[in-house]
């Protein structure tokens, strides 16, 4: 009995640390994840701006082929979501948002302990600041699923570039490989991975070795990808992007403290809508200020504990170039050097996928999550006392938490569940399946729905009815009507303008196989009469 006894002890204890590893690196991310989705547990669809789950969303749809034009580089991602979709109908959003929340907490983790002696404290701050701030809140209220779950990996894309400066060509194949997984949720991090590769690479300007394996990170990342840029000239893209779209998404200024406060503060996203937490709190330069004096505390410890080993040193200023350079490119063509990023939209290719520049202020985050790490981590440390070292750490939970209080709770009650109408059921039910086209009216990319709250989001057309859809593409944003290239849009758009002189308007549909057409009774659906 004592032999087996000794056996199975090892296993036992060795099980037992690994479901701690598992408990701190997933926690706090868990647990963000459940106080956001606890209204929403069980009580309806989920809808966003740009994420619109519906009952019958089709699982494979031309746009996965690059038939029917967009980008297709987050089609992995989309297959995910219309399988999750499929399988735990409306559940499927808290899934996918509780998902998030352990990813990026697991990851940020992973990024924090890259460097030696990586304390729970030091990881734990990190995962709170990194799930909870600003940028998330803004992207959750958006819906960008894509970009939250790119932004949630990109910590373990950037440790797997740490550690392929010091191994053999594998590491920088995986360098590559984790670069077509960010891909796979966006596009737009071919170049906001590329900050941290171009950082690396100056670094390293007189290793030849490290100069190929970046050339080879790069290669992989373009092969596994090309498929994008095939399905784009087949497809077509179905944007026209140019200077305009760059002024109309530009990143927003704070109105009392300007744009350099409001882009280090995690602000700016562009779309107006929620309320923020700025809005509600008189305090927030005063905690965004302790936030970063801890930030900046934590950089200067560590460096002075990087002395002797470059390796930790280039880390260190590999987080502090990343951050910095993704504060400067946040503010798009309106920073310090607006005129470079300019230039580079109009003139480098498919850079005008950055046409919102604010989405590299993620860098900064990630930035500011490790830094807060490693200061709580030194305050921590240097506290006498085990009564002084739980308040540092109360403490430091309190600052994070009351710079974004309104994440929580369904985004502090903004969005709550919508069920779509019964008459939407009944209108599929007697349209039935087929080839046959629907045409959605109100011709609008985003729409307003009485059982959205009248919150404005993607046309839910598309993803709800059984039969192919036409809906608006006209995103009607100040000076920019329509981005949309397509023949067809442009002709529905002058059908409808032209409609009071119109007797035939079923005649002129039958071209584009519309079989149906459904009026939505929302916004301005009386003009469509």
């Amino acid at each position: 009995m004592t032999a087996v006894a000794t056996e199975i002890a090892p296993n036992f204890f060795d099980w037992r640390m690994r479901g701690r590893r598992i408990l701190l690196a997933t926690g706090v991310g868990f647990v963000v994840g459940v106080l956001v989705c606890l209204p929403w547990f069980g009580r309806g669809w989920v809808i966003f701006l740009d994420w619109v789950p519906a009952p019958r969303v089709a699982l494979l749809p031309k746009s996965v082929f690059g038939l029917s034009g967009g980008l297709v580089a987050s089609l992995p991602l989309g297959i995910v979501d219309t399988g999750l979709s499929h399988l735990f109908g409306s559940w499927s959003t808290v899934i996918e948002i509780i998902a998030f929340f352990v990813l990026a907490s697991a990851s940020i983790g992973r990024l924090a302990s890259v460097t030696p002696a990586a304390s729970w404290v030091r990881i734990t701050a990190a995962q709170l600041l990194f799930c909870v701030n600003p940028f998330v809140f803004g992207r959750l209220y958006a819906g960008q699923i894509g970009i939250l779950l790119g932004y949630a990996l990109l910590p373990l894309g950037i440790r797997a570039l740490i550690e392929a400066r010091t191994s053999g060509w594998r590491g920088w194949l995986k360098v590559g490989l984790w670069w077509v997984v960010l891909l796979s949720c966006a596009p737009h991090f071919a170049w906001i991975f590329a900050l941290p590769v171009a950082v690396v690479g100056l670094m390293n300007l007189g290793h030849w070795r490290v100069i190929l394996g970046i050339a080879l990170s790069v290669l992989v990342a373009f092969l596994a990808t090309v498929y994008v840029l095939v399905a784009g000239g087949v497809g077509g893209v179905g944007l026209k992007v140019g200077p305009r779209n760059l002024e109309a998404f530009r990143t927003t200024a704070d109105p009392h403290l300007g744009l350099f406060v409001n882009v280090i503060g995690l602000y700016g996203f562009w779309r107006l809508g929620p309320t923020l937490a700025k809005q509600v709190i008189s305090g927030w330069p005063i905690l965004l200020l302790v936030l970063l004096v801890v930030i900046v505390y934590g950089y200067i410890v560590h460096w002075r504990r990087a002395k002797g080993s470059w390796n930790d040193q280039q880390v260190l200023i590999l987080l502090v170039a990343i951050g910095m350079g993704g504060a400067i490119l946040a503010m798009g063509s309106q920073g310090p050097f607006g005129w470079l990023f300019t230039w580079m939209y109009v003139h480098v290719p498919y850079f005008n996928i950055m046409r919102e520049p604010e989405k590299f202020s993620m860098l900064l985050t990630l930035s500011y999550a490790i830094g807060f790490g490693w200061g709580v981590e030194a305050l921590h440390g240097s506290a006498q006392g085990k009564t002084a070292k739980v308040v540092t750490i109360a403490i430091a939970a309190i600052v994070v938490l009351a710079y974004e209080p309104l994440l929580f709770w369904g985004i502090s009650g903004q969005v709550k569940t919508s069920h779509y109408p019964s008459s939407w059921y009944a209108a599929n039910r007697l349209m039935g399946t087929g080839n046959g086209r629907v045409l959605a009216f109100p011709w609008h990319q985003y729409l307003s729905y009485p059982f959205t709250q009248n919150r404005g989001v993607a046309n839910l057309s598309p993803g709800f009815f059984s039969r192919p859809v036409i809906s608006g593409d006209n995103v009607q944003l100040p000076n920019i009507p329509t981005s949309a290239t397509s023949r067809e849009s442009r002709f529905i758009q002058y059908a409808i303008d032209h409609g009071s002189q119109t007797h035939y308007f079923g005649s002129l549909l039958t071209p584009l196989g519309v079989k149906y057409v459904v009026l939505e009774k929302t916004v301005d659906w009386r003009l469509y009469s």
